[in-house]
């Protein structure tokens, strides 16, 4: 495996010569995890950037099998070369196989410092399939430990839980994470969502697009994939289980007030833990149960210094003094 040490922010240090490939005969590689947004504020500033000075760091790219050449570090920088009207790109060529492509291509994003939802589901999907495929043991006897979950994720830096949502998300299509981001699907019908096979997804944006706003909620989510088990789903089974109502006014799974006195449904357990996250300013755990402790040495330092509001007053046990 070759140095993948880097120097700066951008690609990995390369002692090859960079010589001018014409963009035509270069491919987008098929696995990349990161978007390409091409007309954003940062794509206007490489484009300066170029248009000033040049290209500082050539693109790294590998030979394909069928001709021409696949891409490993660089997909932002040609981009910018198509909008600047440019033929030909520097490109340093690598004589490397598809598994360490890969891990060039990982290593060449590790330095950013903004990933969206999608590109860091796709990008430790990718990572885990690379540790899965790197750890294939010689001995059979070995095989259940280091393909173990369990182990991988300890080699990502990630907690199992994570490794297994975040794949799981890879799946999902990339319109559902713009609802995601715009808070007009939750996480949780999310997860549900992307169990569903490719054909059942777009079928599923197509009946959201014609019933403009409406969002699946956790629970409808849930019932779709098990509608999908059988057979994917049709725009035709998706009326007929959803409706066609108006679209909803709420974000799914939210508190709805109901009865003349406005009393509050009980959220889902999924909408607490994120609001209580919010609330204390932490990182939401993998595990809710990790929650516990901190909110009870919250509620003790608060009955501590007698700041309970009123109503809590009235209700609060006169034995109370945290958890043991």
């Amino acid at each position: 495996m070759m140095n993948l040490e880097t120097p700066n922010q951008e690609t990995p240090e390369q002692t090859g010569i960079a010589v001018g490939l014409l963009l035509d005969m270069i491919y987008p590689h098929p696995d990349n995890p990161w978007d390409v947004k091409p007309d954003d504020e940062d794509m206007s500033v490489l484009k300066a950037s170029i248009e000033e000075t040049g290209l500082q760091n050539p693109i790294l790219v590998r030979p394909r099998p069928e001709g021409g050449y696949e891409m490993l570090s660089g997909h932002r920088r040609m981009e910018a070369f198509r909008q600047l009207g440019l033929c030909e790109i520097p490109a340093v060529i690598l004589d490397c196989g598809k598994e360490e492509g890969i891990s060039i291509l990982l290593n060449s994003n590790k330095y950013r410092t903004h990933f969206s939802l999608r590109e860091q589901c796709r990008a430790t999907a990718l990572e885990y399939n690379q540790y899965k495929h790197q750890g294939q043991p010689s001995d059979p006897g070995d095989q259940a430990e280091l393909h173990s979950r369990e182990t991988i994720a300890k080699r990502m830096g990630k907690s199992p839980a994570t490794i297994s949502r975040m794949i799981r998300l890879s799946k999902l299509a990339a319109p559902f994470f713009g609802m995601i981001e715009k808070r007009k699907l939750t996480l949780q019908a999310a997860n549900h969502l992307a169990v569903l096979d490719a054909a059942s997804q777009q079928e599923l944006l197509l009946y959201m697009e014609e019933r403009d706003g409406f969002y699946p909620d956790a629970g409808q989510a849930k019932m779709l994939v098990e509608a999908a088990k059988k057979t994917p789903l049709t725009l035709e089974d998706l009326y007929s289980m959803l409706g066609s109502s108006e679209p909803q006014e709420t974000l799914p799974d939210e508190p709805k007030k109901t009865g003349a006195a406005k009393q509050t449904a009980e959220p889902t357990i999924a909408l607490n833990i994120a609001r209580l996250c919010e609330t204390l300013g932490i990182t939401e755990p993998d595990h809710p149960e990790a929650l516990i402790d901190i909110v009870y040495d919250c509620l003790a330092a608060i009955r501590r210094n007698n700041l309970l509001p009123p109503l809590a007053k009235l209700h609060a046990l006169p034995d109370f003094g945290g958890r043991e």
